[in-house]
């Protein structure tokens, strides 16, 4: 349900990043060939377990207001996600552990909270180094 409601009041553009292998195919064909030209590709290792949780919040609250949203609606999906995130416990060999920062593996809206983290870098700080490169 977070998921949904993340999607309806965030929409992502998804400008630097592909869909599939079909869609990569598809985008690099359009592109006219020079000696130049660079591909980059960026991998990310343990992505959900290194996502700083308190940037992400402030991100998610600079988006809510960047779409003017409403402050009780910008309030009530805070407030939803802190818990959510807070509550990132897991278990190994029959004990409980508590991991303080990052998203919960398998956690139904870490992949949605990463992709509102990743969206955020590539729109400020990849904007910026393919404007400055040039």
């Amino acid at each position: 349900m977070l998921t949904d409601i993340l999607k309806t009041h965030l929409p992502m553009t998804n400008v630097y990043n592909v869909q599939n292998s079909f869609q990569l195919i598809h985008d690099i064909s359009q592109i006219t060939f020079v000696p130049e030209l660079k591909l980059t590709s960026l991998d990310i290792s343990n992505m959900y377990t290194n996502i700083p949780t308190k940037d992400l919040i402030n991100i998610i609250d600079t988006i809510c207001k960047k779409h003017n949203l409403q402050d009780t609606i910008i309030r009530e999906i805070l407030s939803i996600n802190k818990l959510n995130i807070k509550q990132n416990c897991f278990s190994f060999q029959d004990k409980t552990y508590t991991k303080r920062d990052g998203l919960a593996m398998g956690a139904p809206t870490s992949s949605i909270l990463s992709e509102i983290y990743l969206q955020n870098l590539e729109n400020t700080k990849i904007f910026d180094i393919l404007n400055t490169t040039k």
